[in-house]
């Protein structure tokens, strides 16, 4: 992105994980298959541990819990983050942005990105990815997770907006400031990620839409279906087809 882009972008994020900090279903799965794979690592809380596009600051909040220190970095910093790094000592910020990080090589023993390679353009993708490899130790670990254009939700939801557009009976909404979305499939994801690492897990997240989710509250024998779809995330079953995509990897 140029300068103006840039700027745009952090006028963008600014308002937008300041505004929508509250975790809503279709988000909580997501945060909690991210929290899962950092407890499975077992790392010990002296690690050096560095999030990469903290937004609201909540997985930099779930990380201060369990490290003695914790790095974020991100274009900007949204009034929750702030509030975060208030009250929370073991969170230090630097301003900065994929795929220059001002931080100095190989110094992370976890590097966790979360819902970030997806706003950078095409090009800049495999940049970032090597730029992730260059501040992740030797021995360090990295948790990476982004949309599934290939989720069969997904398709069929383009599939109908697509028609909806083309018969002008809905209009597709301004990105206004976000970078644009440039959806990774699993298989070129993964191609990309093994220039530098080596792919440890790989798991993909079926969360029933929010709707539903809400009927399993109210009817407890419906609560089978959570259980159903949080299974099939946890043993990485259809990882190619998950609403969102999760791989652990350590360097090669």
């Amino acid at each position: 992105m140029d300068s103006s882009d840039m700027a745009e972008s952090q006028v963008f994020y600014k308002e937008f994980f300041s505004d929508k900090d509250s975790l809503e279903y279709n988000n909580r799965e997501r945060y909690e298959t991210v929290f899962d794979l950092v407890d499975s690592l077992d790392l010990p809380r002296q690690s050096a541990v560095l999030d990469v596009g903290s937004g609201s600051g909540r997985i930099a909040d779930f990380l201060a819990d369990r490290f003695d220190t914790v790095h974020s970095v991100d274009i900007v910093q949204s009034d929750a983050l702030i509030e975060r790094l208030t009250r929370r000592p073991e969170m230090h910020f630097v301003q900065g942005a994929l795929p220059d990080l001002p931080v100095t090589d190989g110094c992370f023993d976890l590097v966790v990105c979360s819902e970030v390679i997806e706003h950078l353009p095409r090009g800049v993708q495999p940049k970032a990815i090597r730029e992730l490899g260059r501040v992740m130790a030797n021995d360090g670990h990295g948790i990476f997770s982004t949309p599934n254009p290939q989720s069969y939700p997904h398709i069929v939801k383009s599939s109908m907006t697509d028609v909806l557009a083309t018969a002008g009976l809905w209009e597709r909404p301004r990105q206004g400031g976000q970078p644009i979305e440039n959806w990774l499939p699993p298989t070129t994801l993964r191609t990309m990620l093994r220039t530098e690492f080596a792919v440890e897990r790989a798991l993909g997240s079926y969360y029933l839409p929010p709707p539903i989710n809400r009927m399993t509250d109210r009817f407890s024998p419906l609560r089978v279906l959570r259980r159903g779809s949080e299974a099939i995330r946890r043993r990485g079953w259809l990882s190619n087809r998950g609403l969102y995509q999760y791989y652990v990897v350590c360097r090669k």
